[in-house]
């Protein structure tokens, strides 16, 4: 579990660097669907939850700060230009994101 904490640490640092915040939400979503379907196919099943936390803290987690700031500042953009419903739209998106695996608890994730 260390090597994936560190081969996160590296990609997510690298993502977040090079490509605007939609992009990297779009690609961690994919990451963790690709993650899901690897543990379905080839890990124990007490893995799973473990991988998906870990993938989480590293990409989520550790930049919520820039990603809570990008998406502020895009929601902002949008409404400002009146495009009310995309605004809406943006934000029912992150939410989903964060709801659709929320069986690992934010709460634990930084040791609390």
């Amino acid at each position: 579990m260390q090597d994936s904490k560190q081969f996160y640490r590296r990609k997510s640092t690298d993502w977040i660097t090079g490509m605007d915040i939609s992009c990297y939400i779009l690609l961690i979503d994919a990451t963790l669907f690709q993650e899901n379907e690897r543990c379905t196919a080839c890990l124990n099943a007490v893995t799973r939850p473990k991988l998906v936390r870990t993938l989480l803290e590293e990409c989520i987690v550790a930049h919520a700060d820039a990603i809570f700031d990008a998406v502020k500042d895009i929601l902002r953009s949008i409404y400002d230009n009146t495009q009310v419903t995309v605004a809406y739209s943006w934000f029912v998106f992150v939410f989903c994101l964060f709801e659709t695996y929320s069986f690992v608890s934010f709460a634990t994730i930084g040791g609390g």
